[in-house]
């Protein structure tokens, strides 16, 4: 089977991996880096545009996860409404190096404490893939258009910032 392939038949199970070795990397980050204790929660159902919200006690992140390869995906413009809304794309590659994948971030949303812009997604409405009717709430992001690529290091800067944060 191609990768190509492989990534369509289990998709789920590939953002499940995308999803676990992100939180993998930032919290490891947070930790070690920043002596922050990071609060991870997850959206129990998928109305409000965000799969993952996660905070440092100074910030509280709303994030659409996508995972994958390099195609247009679709972004809910609902996400425009979370305090500090944000698209995060993980990208894994075969591993180039040892078992680990080779993982890649990329980043679209405003500084921290401040919203996603709705003109940052562009205008291109998403079409449903089953009936081929737009779905108006949504928009076609290319990962181009995203902040990247980032290591695990800048993506944590980039969703809290660069200052030190202190545990409660």
């Amino acid at each position: 089977m191609t990768e190509q392939g492989r990534y369509a038949t289990s998709s789920a199970y590939f953002a499940s991996v995308a999803e676990h070795v992100l939180l993998a990397d930032v919290l490891t980050y947070a930790w070690y880096i920043k002596r922050v204790e990071l609060q991870v929660l997850h959206a129990e159902v998928d109305v409000a545009g965000y799969d993952l919200v996660l905070s440092d006690h100074r910030v509280i992140r709303h994030i659409q996860l996508k995972a994958g390869q390099n195609s247009p995906v679709p972004i809910s413009l609902r996400l425009c409404d979370a305090p500090s809304g944000c698209v995060v794309w993980v990208r894994l590659d075969e591993a180039s190096n040892g078992w680990r994948p080779d993982v890649r971030y990329r980043f679209l949303g405003g500084g921290p404490g401040e919203p996603l812009d709705a003109s940052d997604l562009g205008e291109r409405v998403t079409s449903s893939p089953r009936t081929r009717k737009p779905r108006l709430g949504h928009r076609d992001v290319n990962w181009t258009h995203l902040k990247g690529p980032l290591t695990a290091s800048e993506l944590y800067d980039a969703l809290f910032g660069s200052a030190e944060a202190s545990s409660p």
